[in-house]
This record gives C-alpha cells, sequence and structure tokens, in this order.
C-alpha cells in the first residue's frame, strides 16, 4: 500500500502545487529523484518533495513527503518545518518527521530545532540539533531504540550555476550492550543551467560507527536531478531544510532487526 501510495502523492503535488500557489500561499516547491550504489553493493533510490507555504510575513511551514528504497527496506517520509524568518539572511525553528517501513512493523519519529544564516551572498550555514526514537521495532540490543543527534552544514555557490554542499551529522546511541557514535557525512555537487528550473547533482556519502561497538565505514554515490518552483531554488537561505536519518545506517548494517 505504502509503495503506491507514495508515489503517486508525489505525481499529484506538482500539478496542484501549481493551482494553489496564489490561493493557498504557497511559495515553492522542490521534487527530487535519485538513484546510488555502496561499496556493499547494495543500490538506493529515492523520490522526495517540499512544499513551502507562507503562514504570516515572517513565518512559514515546510512540508515533507518521501520514499526510499535502501535495499534494506522500502521507507516512506513525512516530515514537518515550522519556522520563522525575521530577516532575509535568517531561517529558523522546529522540525518534526515519521518514518514507517513498509511491509514491518516499524516507525521512527525524530524532533528537534534548527536554524539557518547566510554569512554572505554566496555562503549559508545551517545546524539541527534533535532525539528520535522507534517503535514496533525489534533489535539485536533491545526493543526499543533512542537517540540523540546534531548535525551541520554548509551550502556555498562557487559560480552562479554551481553550488557545493556539505552536511555531518553525529548521533549517539546507547541501548542495553549497545554503544555507538554514528557519523554521517555528505559532499553535494549541484549544476542548475541558466534560465531552468532543474538541477542535476552529484553526491558523495559515508557512513561510520565509532565507540564500543564500532563498524568499518558505508560509503556512496550518488545522482539525481531536482525540480524546484517558486522561490525554492532563488537563494541559498531559500532552499528545503533536509530530513535527519540517523538511525538508517544501523538498520542497513543488520544492527535494528526488522519484524
Amino acid at each position: 500500500m505504502l509503495k503506491r501510495a507514495l508515489p503517486i502523492a508525489l505525481c499529484l503535488m506538482l500539478p496542484l502545487c501549481a493551482q494553489a500557489q496564489s490561493s493557498l500561499g504557497i511559495q515553492s516547491f522542490s521534487g527530487e529523484l535519485s538513484y546510488g550504489t555502496t561499496d556493499r553493493g547494495q543500490t538506493i533510490a529515492s523520490a522526495d518533495a517540499q512544499i513551502g507555504v507562507n503562514i504570516t510575513e515572517v513565518h512559514g511551514l515546510q512540508l515533507d513527503i518521501g520514499l526510499a528504497d535502501t535495499g534494506t527496506i522500502v521507507a516512506g517520509t513525512l516530515g514537518a518545518h515550522l519556522y520563522m524568518q525575521p530577516v532575509a539572511s535568517q531561517k529558523y525553528g522546529l522540525f518534526a518527521s515519521l518514518t514507517d517501513a513498509d511491509e514491518f512493523s516499524v516507525q521512527y519519529v525524530n524532533a528537534g530545532i534548527e536554524g539557518r544564516i547566510a554569512v554572505s551572498p554566496a555562503t549559508t550555514v545551517e545546524a539541527r540539533f534533535g532525539i528520535g526514537g522507534t517503535t514496533g521495532m525489534g533489535g539485536t540490543a533491545t526493543d526499543q531504540w533512542d537517540y540523540v543527534f546534531a548535525g551541520a552544514g554548509v551550502l556555498h555557490n562557487l559560480t552562479d550555476t554551481m553550488t557545493l554542499t556539505a552536511r555531518v551529522d553525529i548521533a549517539e546511541f546507547d541501548e542495553g550492550p549497545f554503544s555507538a557514535i554514528g557519523l554521517d557525512s555528505q559532499l553535494r555537487l549541484s549544476h542548475s543551467p541558466r534560465g531552468s528550473n532543474f538541477e542535476l547533482w552529484g553526491e558523495l556519502r559515508n557512513a561510520s560507527l565509532y565507540g564500543q561497538n564500532a563498524a568499518p565505514a558505508i560509503t556512496s554515490v550518488g545522482l539525481g536531478v531536482t525540480l524546484n518552483l517558486g522561490n525554492a531554488g532563488e537563494s541559498l537561505i531559500d532552499r528545503p531544510f533536509q530530513n535527519a536519518d540517523p538511525l538508517d545506517q544501523l538498520i542497513s548494517r543488520g544492527i535494528v532487526r526488522l519484524y
């Protein structure tokens, strides 16, 4: 059911956004398709969409929907970001997301605070702090998992058509006999031709575990295309916030088992 419903919803969101932009206060739409592979031979495919809505002159809401096939599970994610933008160079607020694994009794949530500041016309920095937890899930260490995480990123326009994005997220897992620090890093190079709403990108990701239950790194490479409408691609500060997913590498490694 989930596999069928989310792709249909992603396809419907684009024309609905175009029709409702003026009447519902929708200011932006961003849709993305990607495909990648890991050094372990796993393939990763995903489809994501974000809608930005103005609530007041300084308050906004970003709604997310996504579907990812990680080679281990097919997971759907719903997310929301409620933020304030008092000046053009600052954007900060709260976020929450729910991820559900298709055909398994698996759900996990993340929630926290996030912010983004433009430090120059070409460079924007961001940070987020949050907590997460699972429901209906079993694992090698315990039936339930909870964790804390933090992340930071830099978005920099190399030229008027090329953007470099670097992000790092760190999470602490301490459940029963299992204890580790998870580190997820991302480096993405994007190209948007002049006058186009499309953006092509390639990225390199690395997921590592350190500490008592350290594990070798998982490296992946990916390619994708993004469609930005409205103000989604006008400036770095207006780009959609990204959802954190600290638990993903534990599922990929089989540390968290699915039932």
